[in-house]
């Protein structure tokens, strides 16, 4: 299970504010998940990073790995890391009202580890403007176009949850999420390296 940082979660300086050493769980895609919202007061809209090792077994659409959004804006407004089924892809999203950024990677690129797992980093930065996506290790894609989500318009981070979307839309995961990291600062290129 989730728990306060530790050991694993350090890259360099930065703590990670919720790690999992382990396997978190196995998903069987019809409903299960964990409520992980109990760390939202810590995250923030400006600068993150989530970094994960997952398992796909098998995909009837849309999944979400990692998500995050306020209670009230029903998914206009959220940071997710996701499988996209129909096109093959991972994404990490960074969505402001109607303003979707995002940085994807073909799954058929990616060089899959030992029992199918593949490592997963997500990074945004609305400071420098950039979200990324790092797979393996490897900054595959990133976007330099960022619009900040607006707290003060769309309430604070309250919803996070591994293995579903955040918002009301489900879509749940079907496989293995394990080697769960949160960070409230965005890693650099060097720190996804180390904690690979």
């Amino acid at each position: 299970m989730l728990s306060s940082a530790n050991s694993l979660g350090s890259a360099n300086s930065k703590k990670a504010i919720a790690t999992t050493t382990k396997t978190v769980g196995s998903f069987d895609g019809t409903g299960d998940y964990f409520d992980i919202s109990s760390i939202a007061d810590s995250l923030n809209y400006t600068q993150g990073s989530v970094s994960m090792w997952v398992n796909i077994n098998q995909s009837d659409s849309n999944e979400a790995f990692f998500s995050l959004c306020a209670t009230s804006n029903s998914g206009a407004n959220k940071i997710e890391l996701q499988y996209l089924t129909g096109s093959e892809k991972y994404r990490f999203i960074y969505k402001e009202a109607s303003n979707t950024h995002s940085a994807d990677e073909p799954r058929e690129k990616t060089v899959v580890e030992s029992e199918g797992f593949i490592h997963l980093v997500g990074v945004y930065n609305t400071t420098t403007n950039q979200i990324s996506l790092y797979v393996n290790g490897n900054r595959n894609n990133h976007s330099s176009t960022v619009t900040i989500i607006n707290q003060s318009d769309h309430g604070a981070i309250s919803n996070v949850h591994l293995g579903k979307r955040a918002d009301a839309s489900g879509t749940f995961h079907n496989g293995k999420i394990g080697e769960v990291a949160v960070y409230s600062d965005s890693l650099t290129d060097d720190e996804v390296l180390e904690i690979y």
